[in-house]
């Protein structure tokens, strides 16, 4: 018996969307683009900090706008990420760090201490040993510091902290609003009681957002459920902060405004 064409071209445009169907669903996740932030000025009440750019906006010198005084040095990666910062305290001492970076995964970091006569000791070595996702921070001196996990675009989930002896001491889980850049809603706390036996976990900050506003309330962290204060943040499109205002019993103990450059770093990609 002789198929009706019509019958050939219905089963060729079913199978053809069946293969289609399927090429969807074996098709990797969309690489999602981000692009780090240029600051221009910083105040909080009295403090005041001026960023002056390089030209090839690449570093940066961050000053005191009334007493023109150098405050920090930074340079980034072409993302955005620092890779140098000299920071000078009022009391005369002077530290700098240098760090390595893989687009946005650091890779070490070397802190050094001024020690009088225009020489830098070296104070500490952490090197980020990466499998994917997870990371294991080693110290020189301390050995493991840290363990974490971040997801696909970056925001730290996981983290499990060690005591300098070796022993683990808490770990901390954080939860997001995917549907944005970094938008936090919950961290949580659970500390070991022994080297061998986790706690029960509670919560440590719990973050509410309505449109581009976020009241972010802190909790102590001993599990009493205390409360140590509030914070109330602004963001732009970005989720990077416009102004932040920290209350504790009711008093502001912080109010900070941050402003940005126009142009930002290169822009790089998460799976």
């Amino acid at each position: 018996m002789k198929k009706s064409p019509w019958i050939i071209i219905s089963l060729f445009l079913f199978i053809a969307c069946e293969d289609e169907k399927a090429a969807e669903d074996e098709a990797p996740a969309p690489a999602i683009e981000y692009s780090n932030p240029k600051r221009a000025t910083w105040t909080d009440g009295n403090a005041k900090a001026s960023y002056e750019w390089s030209a090839d906006g690449k570093s940066v010198n961050v000053i005191d706008p009334d007493t023109k005084e150098l405050l920090v040095r930074r340079e980034y990666n072409d993302y955005g990420y620092k890779t140098l910062q000299v920071e000078k305290y009022s009391w005369g001492q002077t530290d700098s760090s240098v760090m390595t970076y893989d687009i946005w995964k650091p890779l070490s970091e070397n802190r050094y201490s001024h020690n009088g006569d225009g020489q830098y000791e070296l104070q500490y070595t952490d090197v980020y040993e990466w499998n994917g996702l997870k990371v294991k921070v080693n110290n020189n001196t301390w050995g493991l510091l840290n363990e974490k996990e971040f997801d696909e675009a970056g925001r730290e989930i996981f983290a499990k902290y060690y005591k300098f002896n070796g022993d683990p001491n808490y770990e901390l889980t954080s939860e997001y609003d995917t549907n944005y850049q970094f938008r936090p809603l919950k961290v949580t706390r659970a500390n070991y009681e022994d080297p061998s036996t986790l706690g029960s976990s509670y919560t440590l900050e719990e973050t509410i957002w309505i449109n581009k506003s976020a009241t972010k309330t802190s909790y102590s962290d001993n599990g009493s459920g205390g409360l140590l204060g509030e914070s109330f943040i602004t963001v732009n499109e970005f989720d990077e902060w416009l102004t932040y205002i920290y209350k504790s019993n009711n008093v502001v103990q912080q109010s900070v405004t941050i402003t940005y450059k126009s142009d930002r770093f290169k822009p790089y990609y998460t799976q």
